[in-house]
Parts: C-alpha cells; sequence; structure tokens
C-alpha cells in the first residue's frame, strides 16, 4: 500500500470546501461592443460624417469644394477596486488559505460591474468638440430614437415619458429594426440586452417558438431562442439588479438595443490582481483588484434606449 500524508488530505478536503454561491461569473456584454485600449484619462475618437456630391454640374464649371464634417466623442475612464485583508487566525479556523477563492470570488464582481458600466455609459451623456467639454443626452435631436415602456417612440429631444410597461414583444423587436434600418445601421451585429423575465415573456409568444419564425421549434424545449438570435438580434439575458429604473418611469428598467460599432469600451491595463502579506498588519495577506475602463455612445443612430416592464406577466396556455 503506498504511504500517504494524513495531514495534508485533510487539508486537501478542506481546499476544496469554499463554494461561491450562484451570481454571474462572466461579462455578457464585454465582447458585444467595439473594444479599445485608452491610456489616458480622457480620449477622443473621431468619425467622418456623411458626404454628398453636386447633381448635374454645369458645363466647364470649377470643381466643387465639398468640407468632409468630423464629429468627436470622448471617453472618460472609471475605476472598480476591491480589497480585503485575510488574517492568519481566519485562516486557522478554517484549516485553509481562501484567498484565492476570495480573489475569484471579486474577479466576478468586476465582471457584473463591466455589464453595468456598459448600460450606464449607453444612457450618459456623450461629450463631444475639440475640447470634449460639450454634451449630447441620448435624447437629444440627431442622437437616439428609444421606446417608451408602452411601445410607443421617444420624440426626438425628449425623454422618456410615463406609460403603462410592458414586457417585450414582437412588435417592440421589429419597431427598434425599424429604427435601426433608417438609419442605416448594419444588419449584421445588433444586439438587445433585456432581463431575464423578457425571455420567458417572449416565450409565451406562439410567433416566438414557430418554425416559420425560428430556425427551430426546440425553443420551449431548451427554455431560449436558438442560439439567442431572433429578428435579427443577439439577445443577451441579464438578471434583473444589472438593469437601472428609469427616473420619469419609475415602475419600468432601463434596457439597450445596439450595433457592435455604435457602442465603445475602452480599457487600460486590464484587470489586475494581487496577493501579498503587509508587514504592518502582523503580516496578513491582502487580496486585491483593480480594473478600469471607460465607454461612450459612438454613434447614437445605431443605439436604442428602451423600457421595459421588468416583470411582466407570463402567458403560457397549459
Amino acid at each position: 500500500m503506498a504511504a500517504f500524508d494524513l495531514d495534508q488530505t485533510f487539508i486537501k478536503e478542506y481546499e476544496r470546501s469554499f463554494n461561491q454561491v450562484f451570481q454571474q461569473k462572466d461579462s455578457a456584454l464585454k465582447n458585444t461592443l467595439r473594444n479599445e485600449p485608452q491610456a489616458s484619462e480622457k480620449q477622443r475618437f473621431t468619425f467622418i460624417e456623411p458626404t454628398s456630391g453636386i447633381v448635374d454640374r454645369a458645363r466647364q464649371s470649377d470643381s466643387p469644394n465639398i468640407p468632409t464634417s468630423h464629429k468627436m466623442r470622448w471617453s472618460t475612464l472609471h475605476s472598480w477596486t476591491w480589497s480585503e485583508l485575510v488574517d492568519d487566525l481566519d485562516i486557522i479556523k478554517t484549516l485553509t488559505d481562501p484567498s484565492s477563492d476570495y480573489l475569484n470570488n471579486a474577479i466576478n464582481a468586476e465582471n457584473r460591474w463591466e455589464d453595468e458600466r456598459i448600460l450606464a455609459a449607453i444612457y450618459e451623456d456623450v461629450y463631444y468638440g475639440k475640447e470634449g467639454t460639450l454634451a449630447y443626452s441620448w435624447y437629444d435631436t440627431l442622437e437616439c430614437i428609444g421606446l417608451n415602456a408602452d411601445g410607443t417612440r421617444t420624440t426626438a429631444g425628449a425623454a422618456f415619458t410615463n406609460t403603462t410597461e410592458t414586457g417585450l414583444t414582437l412588435t417592440k423587436i421589429a419597431t427598434i429594426g425599424t429604427i435601426m434600418g433608417n438609419n442605416s445601421t448594419p444588419s449584421e451585429d445588433r444586439h438587445i440586452t433585456v432581463n431575464e423575465d423578457q425571455k420567458w415573456y417572449l416565450l409565451g409568444h406562439a410567433r416566438a417558438t414557430s418554425a416559420d419564425y425560428v430556425p427551430a421549434v426546440t425553443a420551449l424545449v431548451n427554455g431560449q431562442l436558438p442560439n439567442d438570435y431572433f429578428m435579427g438580434f443577439h439577445f443577451h439575458w441579464l438578471p434583473t439588479d444589472r438593469f437601472t429604473y428609469d427616473g420619469v418611469d419609475t415602475g419600468a428598467i432601463r434596457c439597450a438595443a445596439y450595433h457592435k460599432s455604435a457602442v465603445l469600451r475602452t480599457y487600460s491595463g486590464g484587470l489586475k490582481t494581487e496577493i501579498a502579506k503587509e508587514s504592518g498588519k502582523n503580516f496578513n495577506v491582502r487580496v486585491w483588484a483593480e480594473a478600469v475602463s471607460g465607454g461612450a455612445r459612438l454613434q447614437g443612430k445605431g443605439v436604442v434606449p428602451f423600457l421595459l416592464d421588468p416583470d411582466p406577466t407570463l402567458a403560457f396556455t397549459n
């Protein structure tokens, strides 16, 4: 019989005893956007505006000079920091070192913050101009057209209004697609981010589970739309607590549809982590994590902010 170290065997057993409670671990939205590195607190991104030419010029006329207009958008970095001091006495009590488990738990939290920051950036004022001192609100004229919670469109220059809240419907998805199409938003890489309740509300609609509308009839069997793709959009279902409630229609949560190139996520150095002893704290272990990222609406015409009832009544036929 092979010899073994009894003490080490028990330690290994205890090391497997730290389990995380159910939680969102990965960022669902980070890779659905344009990602760019950012080295300074603020960084400018420049676009050229559409142009047009002269129709039926006069014979032997001078060549026209049609200046190209530029549009500038600014991204500002935000930091996220987590830290905990692990006391040696705690390690003795648990017979294991929880530092790595704590750090992994913190990384999960940072991923959730990334999604919350992305959703916030879609609604925040975006700064423009040479110095980045001017600001557009999402609802300003020539920026975004949104949907109120009842599915009606917002008016240019006006934010959401207080309406009767309803869930995600095929009509709302089609309206979002119409807005994007009329803004010449490319048909590929369109995304919709809503809370988990909307998936089940949508699955209660016969057309969402019909072979005439989706590429397979296994939607109800699997509890999801095939590949989370429907009506030209990639869907991302997040827990309700990732979303914020609107300030005017206080019973509705703020959701978003966007093209990948219309929303920016910036990052500075990626997620940094450290596990080190602190001499001034009895050489206990400091577990630390920090991330720095930013973001902004780059092209408002490729973004459709919209409100939803966060927990619409499900309608399935028994």
